[in-house]
């Protein structure tokens, strides 16, 4: 059975937001260092890491209560007016949801920022 809904948060960050925007457009392949029991591995698909164009397709290895799943998006990164767009293309998760869509709006500040997130599956 496949649930649908509709999650908007707003959240502060603990970092600039120019630096969370560079962690998923180019540096997402960082991110199991981090957190290595939970995402073992993230791979470029498609795309290149920092590329000005954009548009990359990521695969994710994670896991969740001990299973291991994967992961695969499109991340959309517009730069000028801060923005991240995630679909999910396929993975586990689409068992239990139909699809995925995620939008972040990153907000400015000088040195901190607040991200909303907007997130329909």
């Amino acid at each position: 059975m496949a649930l649908n809904g509709k999650v908007e948060a707003i959240l502060e960050l603990d970092c600039p937001p120019g630096k969370f925007l560079k962690a998923f457009k180019s540096e997402a392949h960082q991110i199991p260092k981090l957190t290595p029991n939970n995402i073992h591995s993230v791979e470029l698909r498609e795309g290149d890491w920092g590329s000005d164009k954009g548009s990359s397709i990521k695969f994710w290895e994670y896991s969740v209560g001990g299973k291991r799943e994967t992961f695969k998006e499109r991340v959309e990164v517009d730069e000028a007016n801060k923005i991240i767009k995630f679909t999910c293309l396929e993975g586990d998760v689409l068992q239990e949801y139909k699809y995925i869509l995620a939008h972040y709006d990153v907000y400015l500040d000088a040195e901190t920022g607040q991200l909303s997130f907007n997130g329909q599956s």
